[in-house]
């Protein structure tokens, strides 16, 4: 099977006006991506050098002239991307995996402000708009598209990684990472409110799930953490609509199940099986019966346009 991804549109095509139809914007996605309704497509948004690691078809990161200052955030984008295209990969099913999305770009068009705005409240939007703003510094979003299951949102949290020296990353003080998800669970909450209401024009219900990214971080420090405090274990249970801290863990993504810092683009078959446990906690039990083809195009449409085109 061909591992490699699509990590670009096949063709360049005009921007589209705001009066541009459904079926106008789902043939613009089609032609881009051919094969959208059958395999996945990754759409990230780091532009550094990139040199091909010895033996391998794979990329890893190199900071580019002058992006030595941003490279911490965009190595651990890397890190997390890498791991979901070889999820992706090995199921061969319909998705896009964009990262860094930008809730603003999808707003900047008139249409979808008015129809965010209406039915989410223009002070609410405006609120998230410029917390977006803020919160974009140091950390990396990533929304799933998938055709079966609906939407995932990401939050990436690169507590515990020191990025000098990926080889030894050292584990973060309880308190300091209990800190950090506190924050990372605002923003899932946040960013799923206005995904909800970005998409209820197109398919109001659309499944919408939420996952927190620890690259760096072990299942049993995020257990340990949850267990140690109980606001944060509820605030976090009731966010991913977890039982308990168990399953609350469970549906994050954590060390144990992405590839080793220093060697991020090696996903080992141990690994693998790893991601595909927490694929199925996350999303592969239930399947959205409400999503057809023309919808999932349009889901696709309004974020994969909005954002990159």
């Amino acid at each position: 099977m061909d591992t490699e991804m699509d990590l670009s549109p096949s063709t360049s095509l005009p921007k589209s006006s705001d009066q541009t139809s459904s079926s106008d914007l789902r043939h613009r996605v089609t032609a881009l991506y051919p094969n959208a309704l059958t395999r996945i497509y990754s759409v990230p948004s780091v532009h550094y050098a990139k040199g091909i690691i010895p033996g391998t078809s794979r990329y890893k990161l190199v900071p580019g002239p002058g992006q030595e200052s941003d490279f911490g955030d965009d190595f651990v984008q890397n890190h997390v991307m890498v791991n979901l295209e070889e999820l992706g990969n090995s199921r061969q099913e319909a998705m896009f995996i964009l990262s860094r999305v930008s809730v603003g770009n999808c707003c900047n068009k008139p249409s979808y402000y008015a129809a965010a705005a209406q039915h989410l409240g223009l002070s609410d939007l405006e609120t998230h708009l410029r917390n977006e703003e803020e919160d974009s510094r140091g950390e990396t979003d990533f929304l799933l598209i998938h055709r079966q299951h609906g939407i995932l949102i990401g939050i990436i949290k690169p507590v515990g990684q020191i990025q000098a020296c990926p080889q030894n990353p050292q584990p973060p003080a309880d308190a300091y990472v209990a800190n950090v998800v506190v924050k990372a669970v605002e923003q899932l909450d946040r960013s799923e409110k206005v995904v909800r209401h970005l998409v209820f024009d197109i398919q109001p219900g659309l499944t919408v799930r939420k996952t927190l990214f620890l690259p760096y971080v072990s299942s049993r420090q995020l257990q340990r953490v949850l267990d140690n405090a109980p606001l944060l274990r509820q605030t976090v249970c009731g966010s991913l609509f977890a039982a308990n801290a168990v399953e609350a863990v469970q549906l994050c993504c954590c060390s144990d199940q992405l590839s080793q810092p220093a060697s991020y683009w090696h996903v080992t078959p141990a690994v693998l099986s790893q991601l595909r446990t927490w694929w199925q906690h996350r999303m592969a039990y239930t399947e959205d019966t409400l999503l057809t083809d023309e919808k999932y195009l349009d889901i696709v449409a309004r974020w994969v346009l909005g954002n990159v085109f």
